[in-house]
């Protein structure tokens, strides 16, 4: 888990409405981040 004033991993995310937002921007800024990962089994 990451807390306020640490590193996040520097890379860019896309948002639900097609913007790019910055992952340690949002972390430095205190948003809430919600990361999904799938996984295609098929």
């Amino acid at each position: 888990m990451l807390k306020v004033g640490t590193s996040a991993p520097h890379f860019q995310l896309s948002t639900i409405s097609g913007d790019t937002v910055s992952l340690s921007e949002q972390i430095l800024k205190n948003n809430s981040v919600l990361l999904i990962f799938l996984r295609h089994l098929g």
